[in-house]
């Protein structure tokens, strides 16, 4: 029996006894070697480091929670959420449960929007004291103002190339820090 070795086999180099070793297997799911590589590959894209982002229909895998659907988390006890996202560098969550958090229930003072009467709005996030490659990911993102930065949904600024939890509450503390009068130096 002659293997057509795929493409995407070829660049990344898989052996030829595992090719056709798969290919067989792959074939009684309905897919070719070259789209289970692609759909690896694309899982790979909201996979961290430190583990899989877990989405709405996810179990809980540890916690007082543990065994529980993620959405009904959400929904039950968004700040038990908030928590993770502030707290346990290892849980990472999808945008879709990041949307929905968004949406549900009061929001910690963390999170809160200042008002205009201590902050305008029009001030450009590069007059804030936060870093470069921050407010630089926000601009190409098209957010360059507080009023910008606090209409978008977290959701939608976490999608922004190079924002992340880490730089989003840096944002959020600056401007919750100079909305309250305080003076600090880095």
């Amino acid at each position: 029996m002659t293997t057509n070795i795929s493409n995407v086999a070829l660049k990344i180099n898989l052996p030829v006894k595992l090719v056709t070793e798969l290919e067989p297997v792959l074939a009684t799911k309905g897919l070719s070697l070259d789209e289970a590589v692609r759909l690896y590959l694309r899982s790979l894209v909201t996979t961290s480091a430190r583990g899989r982002a877990l989405e709405l229909d996810s179990v809980m895998p540890f916690g007082k929670y543990q065994g529980e659907v993620v959405e009904v988390i959400v929904r039950a006890e968004p700040s038990y959420i908030r928590f993770l996202i502030a707290n346990v560098e290892s849980c990472n969550f999808t945008p879709a449960v990041l949307a929905l958090l968004d949406g549900v229930g009061p929001k910690p003072a963390l999170c809160a929007k200042p008002t205009r009467k201590y902050y305008p709005g029009d001030t450009l996030l590069s007059d804030l004291d936060i870093g470069w490659l921050t407010t630089a990911a926000l601009k190409r993102g098209g957010i360059e103002t507080v009023a910008q930065f606090t209409a978008t949904p977290i959701a939608d600024i976490l999608k922004i190339k190079g924002i992340g939890r880490r730089r989003l509450l840096e944002v959020q503390n600056e401007i919750e820090a100079v909305s309250a009068g305080v003076n600090h130096d880095r």
